[in-house]
């Protein structure tokens, strides 16, 4: 059961039943609604419902577990979890969330991104690709003219991508309301300051550089092995990187460009093939499956087959990954150590 414990079970039979096949974003609506609660209309309709419901007051109730799916965003609803939010009836455009709304959705968006493995960014576009992952909202997914308004506000959607809505021209979840998104996503990341709409597009800050372990632990000592990356962890892939000559700032683009000049004995080629792929730092299913099938043909400490990875090269970074890349870190090798 994928229930938020921030939130007021109000389960609706009839709309939990289908699964969700991947959970990609979590897109934010406005319900064009002040109530206090969505379950009523929802019971009764059959043809919306979505996963969540934010009051005014930052109440949190659940319509639907997170394993299934919504029925708020069209084409979408295969991997999106699905967000209402009250407000809407009056300036629709100009009314932003209220704070509480904000902290709400900020706790609500860590639980879901760390829940299902989302990918930690606000979503770019609606393409069929990483760009469309992330924390999200409805308009992204709509046709319409919003080409002349100023930075995220002029997204909306183009040929090729997901339609979260039929309606074109719908405005959900407003002006004001996209303009604080960029900052919930900052807060759930543990930026707690005030977060309002501002007249241009707020920029996410940048984040600082992981610190870098000074405990003497790696490359003296190996990582702890988890199922997430660490800061330690994190600053050793930029150590070992940096040290064979791959020093750009961005992690992602010395992954790619690493695995693109090691020979893949399948294919001849890179394990990240440059000739399908490009190196945009993002490290998407593809590049994933590229470090996959290197991390399993890894020779050990001894010179013999270690296969860190074992299993199919599935393109998704999660625990049994991020242990083999831990276990490739901790090589003797790769730490100086004979």
């Amino acid at each position: 059961m994928a229930i938020y414990p921030g939130a007021k079970k109000r389960l609706i039979p009839k709309w939990n039943k289908v699964k969700i096949t991947r959970h990609r974003r979590m897109n934010l609506h406005v319900a064009v609604h002040n109530g206090d609660s969505l379950f009523s209309m929802f019971s009764n309709s059959n043809s919306a419902c979505s996963h969540f419901y934010v009051a005014k007051n930052g109440t949190v109730e659940q319509y639907i577990n997170t394993a299934y799916r919504s029925a708020s965003d069209m084409n979408g609803n295969d991997s999106t979890i699905s967000v209402e939010t009250a407000g809407g009836v009056t300036n629709p455009d100009g009314e932003p969330w209220t704070e509480a709304q904000v902290e709400a959705l900020a706790k609500l968006w860590a639980w879901a991104r760390d829940t299902h493995g989302i990918k930690n960014q606000v979503a770019k576009n609606t393409q069929t690709n990483e760009n469309s992952a992330g924390l999200s909202w409805h308009r992204l997914g709509v046709e319409g003219n919003f080409a002349g308004r100023p930075g995220i506000l002029a997204t909306s959607y183009k040929p090729g991508g997901i339609k979260y809505s039929s309606a074109r021209g719908k405005i959900c979840p407003g002006d004001a309301k996209i303009l604080q998104i960029p900052g919930i996503w900052e807060r759930a990341n543990g930026d707690i300051g005030e977060v309002k709409p501002v007249g241009k597009p707020s920029k996410p800050k940048p984040k600082p550089a992981p610190a870098k372990d000074k405990s003497g632990a790696w490359p003296e000592k190996p990582l702890k092995v988890t199922d997430k990356h660490t800061a330690q962890s994190d600053a050793a892939w930029r150590e070992l990187l940096a040290a064979i000559g791959y020093k750009d700032k961005d992690l992602g683009k010395n992954l790619l460009a690493w695995l693109s000049n090691l020979e893949d004995p399948r294919t001849g080629k890179g394990y990240y093939d440059l000739t399908k792929w490009v190196n945009d730092g993002v490290m998407g299913p593809e590049g994933v499956k590229a470090l996959q099938r290197k991390l399993f043909d890894t020779r050990g400490d001894g010179g013999k087959p270690a296969h860190l990875y074992f299993g199919k090269a599935d393109g998704r970074r999660l625990a049994r990954t991020v242990n083999a890349e831990i276990e490739y870190l901790n090589l003797k090798a790769n730490r100086g150590v004979k």
